[in-house]
């Protein structure tokens, strides 16, 4: 569940698993405006199905990470647009330059967020987690790796900065997405990581009661 600045957005994690091409997926952290234009767009298109205003929603999406939502780590997955093909809404996504067969584009986005768990997570335990969160794919781009390759690098840096476990929620129903992230080495919790954990406050934080929470221990 995304809260924007009074857009209320509601999905489950869920995409195809197989890569069916060879497409190189390059994952970025979100840095710059043009980052932020994209990540925004993506979110937009695959998400806002009313009449809310993309520019809007651009700048919703910027306000709630650099206001509300600073600690969190977003990444977007990217492959060079050697094919010309259609770009998105916003030269953010080729550097300006509409013709340019170097250019790139936006694949999918992910988010690693400390905030759903601030107040779930036991501070004296000895479990430092951090949560997923907002895993998108552009519908143009599924079954490419894209969604796995942005979960690697997710891994990658919250190992990195000394995370001993991450958390996700998906939906019941979602059975593509509980058999990705079963492929991940994700998990029911432990007993021992939910001696550590208030999952009804987790629940109600993250928005997801009604949803399986899944853990992968890192270290």
């Amino acid at each position: 569940l995304t809260v924007l600045s009074g857009f209320l957005v509601t999905f489950s994690l869920g995409f195809p698993i197989l890569p069916s091409t060879t497409t190189t997926v390059h994952i970025v952290p979100v840095e710059c405006d043009d980052d932020w234009i994209a990540l925004a767009d993506l979110r937009f298109d695959e998400w806002i199905q009313d009449g809310t205003s993309r520019d809007a929603f651009r700048l919703a999406t910027k306000d709630l990470y650099r206001e509300e939502r600073p600690k969190s780590m977003l990444f977007l997955a990217k492959k060079q647009n050697d094919e010309k093909e259609e770009l998105r809404h916003h030269p953010s996504n080729n550097n300006g330059h509409p013709d340019s067969p170097t250019s790139m584009v936006t694949m999918g986005a992910a988010e690693l967020s400390p905030y759903e768990l601030d107040q779930a997570l036991s501070k004296t335990g000895p479990v430092s987690a951090l949560y997923v969160t907002d895993v998108v794919t552009d519908r143009k781009f599924r079954r490419q790796g894209v969604a796995r390759r942005l979960m690697e690098r997710v891994e990658e840096h919250a190992a990195a900065i000394g995370t001993t476990h991450l958390l996700l929620h998906v939906a019941y129903e979602n059975s593509s997405a509980i058999h990705f992230y079963g492929t991940l080495g994700y998990r029911v919790p432990t007993l021992e990581l939910l001696s550590f954990l208030d999952v009804p406050t987790l629940e109600a934080s993250a928005g997801t009661r009604g949803q399986i929470l899944l853990e992968k221990r890192l270290r």
